[in-house]
């Protein structure tokens, strides 16, 4: 295991080991998660000897958060078109283990890690600590990790359908009355009853364990083909124009919340969708929501900055923003750049100029996951180029491109949901270098008229090279797709 794991595995006994996460500062799950993840799960199943496995976080105030949804072209994917996503592999593995899971949720735990809680066997939460929640609705996404399959069968369907329409957090209480944990304890009993459990489960024989928990998952699973569609729906809403414009919408949130968005964050989707509706003018003579004036930080949330030992960041009007283990700007740029990141992947900005899609991203330093998408998306370009101007778009589908990049289908369509979209990438990167050409060629043209034929000829050609694409990239520019939403 990499020492920059986010997945850190111990064998506590013979019979049982504890899997912890910590991604500081709000423990997203990304693409290492999952991987890790899977290999130890696969490790576990040949294991004679596992009888208990605890899933729990060592950082403050997060279980397993949701998706890092900038990061979701770096999620593990098969090359297979037609194999099991790798994350519903993994909840499915989790679900029908010979083993008992069990959840120690001490903090938030929203989306795909939510998703992945209702995976295990067994929950148990702090009362004080544990927040739940399936944001992805209020976002413009859909949930695609097992929520939509669990749920119901878990809290009953007019309770399930009530988190996922909301998108709202929920209390460990609330989350215990309606069925969705084990039991709730007060923190500071949660670990010793955990451990009470474990031991007594460990003392069993495992082979009744198991044959008794595949007998519970005959009566109450979901069909694995299920999640797997579920997933299938979730990745292409990633391109959704509904969650690309409430993406770039938050980031306004975003620079006044600083890092207490993740920490309420259920409340903050609500505001953010309720400014689109109803903008007001705030104190500052901007543009807000009805709800603005309650973007405060969480009670508490300075007593327990002091107990942890982290520093008080203050917000721009001067009001202070709560704890934050980052420094504000780091803070104010680490979730920006998650919205923004997913606009340049997708190849959208729903409006934003090039420069307010790039510019939150332009101080980070540029890391393997941000070099890996980038190639990626290289790889692909080139491929659909190459297949482009060989045989023209129409006679070229998605799955040649992705065989030709070295890439899974899925991987594909994170990057463009439509050859459209490829057309688009590939036109306008050709047309950027033959625009530089022009340029080039103009400034050692003399005569005015010379010049401007000077910058068009490189253009004009480009439209030459392939007749048909040129007519398709002029008819996707201005029309779009037929079924997208206006």
């Amino acid at each position: 295991m990499s020492e920059q794991s986010t997945i850190h595995y111990e064998r506590t006994s013979p019979q049982a080991a504890k899997i912890t996460f910590v991604n500081p500062p709000v423990n997203l799950i990304v693409g290492e998660t999952v991987r890790r993840l899977t290999e130890i799960v696969e490790e576990l199943a040949a294991d004679p000897d596992i009888q208990v496995v605890v899933f729990d976080s060592a950082t403050p105030d997060f279980f397993y958060n949701h998706f890092d949804l900038a990061a979701a072209a770096d999620f593990p994917s098969s090359d297979d078109e037609d194999a099991v996503p790798v994350w519903t592999s993994l909840v499915l593995a989790l679900s029908k283990a010979p083993y008992i899971t069990i959840a120690v949720i001490r903090g938030r735990t929203r989306g795909g890690g939510n998703e992945l809680a209702l995976a295990l066997d067994l929950r148990y939460a702090s009362r004080e600590k544990a927040i739940f929640g399936q944001p992805e609705v209020g976002s413009g996404l859909l949930p695609g990790g097992g929520g939509t399959e669990r749920l119901p069968r878990t809290i009953g369907r007019d309770r399930a359908l009530e988190v996922i329409l909301t998108s709202d957090d929920y209390d460990a209480e609330t989350a215990e009355r309606w069925g969705w944990i084990t039991r709730v304890l007060p923190d500071s009993e949660l670990d010793a009853f955990v451990d009470t459990v474990v031991a007594r489960l460990a003392s069993f024989d495992r082979t009744s364990l198991a044959a008794a928990k595949a007998q519970v998952n005959r009566a109450s699973l979901p069909p694995d083909a299920d999640l797997v569609a579920a997933y299938s729906e979730f990745a292409p809403s990633l391109t959704l124009p509904g969650f690309l414009i409430r993406a770039a919408g938050t980031q306004a949130i975003v620079e006044q919340a600083g890092i207490d968005f993740e920490y309420r964050l259920g409340e903050y989707i609500g505001i953010a969708n309720q400014q689109r509706l109803c903008p007001t003018r705030n104190e500052h003579g901007r543009s807000g929501s009805r709800g603005s004036a309650r973007l405060l930080p969480e009670p508490g949330r300075v007593e327990r900055a002091a107990d942890q030992g982290c520093a008080l960041t203050p917000l721009p009007d001067g009001r202070s923003n709560g704890a934050s283990p980052l420094p504000w700007e780091d803070a104010r740029r680490h979730i920006r750049a998650r919205s923004a990141v997913i606009m340049l992947t997708t190849g959208h900005n729903q409006g934003l100029s090039p420069e307010d899609a790039v510019m939150p991203l332009a101080s980070q330093p540029v890391g393997r996951r941000e070099r890996n998408k980038q190639d990626k998306l290289d790889r692909i370009c080139a491929a659909a180029s190459e297949l482009f101007a060989l045989h023209g778009v129409d006679e070229v589908t998605t799955q040649q491109i992705a065989d030709k990049a070295d890439i899974g289908a899925g991987t594909l369509f994170l990057y463009a949901k439509t050859k459209g979209e490829l057309l688009l990438l590939v036109q306008n990167a050709a047309y950027a270098e033959a625009l530089e050409r022009g340029r080039a060629d103009a400034e050692a043209t003399p005569g005015t008229l010379d010049a401007v034929l000077a910058i068009v000829r490189p253009i004009v050609e480009c439209n030459r090279a392939h007749i048909d694409n040129g007519r398709t990239y002029l008819r996707e520019m201005v029309f779009g797709d037929p079924k997208e939403p206006r």
